[in-house]
């Protein structure tokens, strides 16, 4: 049980890092082998909770740009 974690937690790991460093081919890759999990948001939109769904994308915009900085 324990490897299998490991080894879930691993490949999104792997997916996420590839994204963050705009890896497209990889990450494209990594997609179409199913190494994409489903994401909270998916959940959310799937069970159509609209409330959350915005909250959900008002927190995210919200940390994405408290953390812009302009040099």
């Amino acid at each position: 049980m324990v490897a299998l974690l490991t080894l879930v937690i691993h490949k999104a790991e792997q997916l996420h890092m590839a994204a963050a460093n705009g890896h497209m081919t990889i990450v494209e890759y990594l997609i179409s082998e199913g190494w994409c999990e489903r994401t909270p948001m998916d959940e959310t939109i799937g069970a159509e909770k609209i409330e959350t769904i915005d909250a959900i994308n008002t927190t995210v915009a919200q940390i994405e740009l408290e953390n812009i900085r302009v040099t």
